[in-house]
């Protein structure tokens, strides 16, 4: 019976993990449908997870393959970028024990332009796009954890640059670092790499 309860826990877990999913999907395309000056960002790649509960000394960690993230850019300058997203943790890649949660930050382009600029001239309309663009950032985060029901939040800073692939595709290569907080006096690190596609609107 407690075996039995223990799965159909686990399962309403998973359910609740991939409706969030959902939701931050429907909400991140309504508001790139509604930009001017926006991107859409879809990463997955390695992450590495460490906690410790300082009350009991019990720390534990884990690593592999299995972190996502989908996010919507909103310029703000012609350098900065307000950064909302919606990260995925797996252990087993594509399942096990799953960690979610939001991410806000913003993101600074330190050499060039956060996107592409158009120029109109008498012969038409002259994109100008550097095709590297490395930024740096800052961001809040907060995490669920489905074995333990518990919530971590904390911040972080973040690094890496986009290429231009198209005029409206762009690939990137990015790493995070979070220091997070949860109950009873727990801290935990996560640092995740990842790549991926970045749609300019």
């Amino acid at each position: 019976m407690q075996r039995a309860y223990h799965k159909m826990k686990q399962r309403s877990f998973s359910l609740l993990g991939l409706s969030k999913c959902l939701i931050a999907t429907v909400v991140i395309s309504l508001l790139a449908s509604t930009a001017d000056a926006g991107k859409v960002v879809l990463s997955a790649g390695a992450f590495s997870f460490s906690a410790e509960n300082q009350s009991n000394r019990v720390s534990a960690a884990i690593s592999g393959l299995g972190s996502y993230q989908m996010a919507y850019r909103h310029a703000m300058s012609d350098r900065v970028e307000l950064d909302f997203g919606f990260s995925l943790v797996a252990t087993e890649t594509f399942g096990g024990d799953l960690a979610f949660g939001i991410d806000i930050g913003a993101n600074y382009y330190v050499m060039t332009n956060s996107q592409p600029i158009g120029v109109e001239s008498g012969l038409g309309n002259v994109v100008l796009s550097d095709r590297w663009r490395p930024f740096i950032g800052a961001s809040f985060n907060q995490r669920n954890f489905q074995s333990t029901s518990s919530q971590y939040a904390g911040f972080g800073i973040k690094g890496g640059s986009e290429y231009q692939l198209t005029e409206e595709i762009c690939l990137q290569g990015s790493v995070r670092y979070l220091l997070l907080g949860g109950p009873n006096q727990a801290s935990a690190t996560h640092l995740d790499m990842m790549g991926g596609l970045v749609f300019q609107f």
